[in-house]
């Protein structure tokens, strides 16, 4: 299956085939309407890591909503923890962290799902969720859902 960006241009005479219904239709309402979502890998995060990753075309007038959240533990000793939403490598939304707030080991670190809005403008756009602590580290929670340990882009419009 591949997403076609551009709509087909229909004629009048067009024979209307089954790979094209795939093509036009199927793989596109697939590509758009259905969810993108990654899991984060499951491991601890000490130095700034990539623990998601998704890149998709925005249509032009669409309007798209990415959230990501975060559900860990601080392991082996007490640090800051930076969690960050990113557009093509850009800060869209910082979901956790704080410059004083230090999270002692075996302390839990929940960040709420951070929302991003966007409307399409026809490019290609990854986003990224990153984890970091500036001491010991930050164990994601495996299996967590519900907006949380997981990147998700949607089409809402």
């Amino acid at each position: 299956m591949a997403f076609s960006p551009a709509p087909r241009t229909w004629a009048d005479s067009d024979f209307v085939t089954g790979t094209m219904m795939d093509t036009e239709i199927r793989d596109n309402l697939n590509q758009l309407l259905i969810p993108t979502v990654t899991a984060y890998t499951a491991t601890d995060y000490s130095t700034v890591a990539t623990a998601a990753t998704v890149t998709f075309t925005a249509r032009a007038g669409r309007t798209y909503r990415i959230s990501a959240g975060l559900s860990a533990t601080q392991v082996s000793t007490g640090g800051i923890v930076s969690v960050k939403l990113l557009c093509d490598t850009a800060l869209a939304v910082w979901i956790a962290g704080h410059a004083a707030a230090t999270v002692t080991a075996g302390g839990a670190v929940p960040a709420i799902p951070a929302m991003y809005v966007m409307v399409g403008d026809g490019a290609s756009h990854t986003f990224a969720v990153t984890i970091a602590s500036t001491a010991g580290a930050v164990r994601v929670s495996a299996g967590v859902t519900m907006g949380c340990n997981q990147l998700v882009v949607e089409r809402i419009a």
